[in-house]
């Protein structure tokens, strides 16, 4: 109950935080300035956190790996307000980790997880090369594949194809160069269970990521 509130609430503050971004861009005196460019970052990233209550086949472990994504930003810029809405591909070599017995060696799986995602991020600036900004980010699953060949064909998993997630963070702008460090938070749960040889893990859900990205301002 208490993660449902507490969804509830990031996801009403960060629906709060567009809004008032929308309406002060709008009511600006000045009119906005829009910018394009690439994007290019990394994220540190977990597929799921284990469940809290001992799974009946045995431990289950995401540990976090380095994921890239790309894409580009724009961006509708007053003197003090932004609105930067994003499109970004996401590409990870993520892995579990399952122990069936206490004391058991684990048992090592690798899959490929692909993303798309749209963030729309509203900023509010500070001395002309600072920001603070939120916002949602809307992430849709575009693959998620068991590299390992013999376990392949008896993984399945219900993981959510899309997802929304809220995120806040900082940025630096520094000539034609954007840089972004963000904390995103998924506000719909992305991984509640996966099955592999007949055998059902429950998770507890995505945990947050910490992303760092970079842009080129090209106009």
């Amino acid at each position: 109950v208490k993660n449902i509130v507490m969804k509830n609430f990031s996801f009403s503050f960060v629906l709060t935080v567009c809004l008032l971004g929308f309406g002060q861009m709008a009511s600006a005196q000045k009119t906005p300035v829009f910018q394009l460019g690439p994007r290019i970052g990394v994220a540190s990233e977990s597929l799921f956190d284990a469940a809290s209550t001992p799974n009946p086949f045995g431990a289950i472990k995401s540990d976090p790996t380095l994921s890239y994504h790309g894409g580009l930003y724009m961006r509708l810029q007053s003197r003090r307000l932004s609105l930067q809405p994003e499109l970004l591909f996401s590409s990870a070599a993520s892995s579990l980790q399952l122990v069936n017995q206490p004391g058991g060696a684990a048992q090592v799986l690798n899959l490929d997880v692909r993303r798309v995602s749209i963030p729309v991020v509203v900023g509010i600036r500070f001395f002309k090369i600072f920001r603070l900004q939120a916002g949602p980010s809307f992430n849709n699953l575009s693959q998620l594949k068991l590299r390992d060949a013999v376990n392949a064909t008896s993984f399945e998993h219900n993981f959510r194809k899309s997802e929304i997630s809220g995120m806040a963070g900082v940025g630096l702008d520094l000539g034609n160069m954007v840089l972004d460090v963000r904390y995103q938070s998924p506000l719909t749960d992305f991984a509640p269970e996966f099955t592999i040889g007949g055998q059902t893990f429950q998770t507890d859900g995505t945990p947050g990521t910490w992303m760092i990205t970079a842009g080129f301002k090209l106009f």
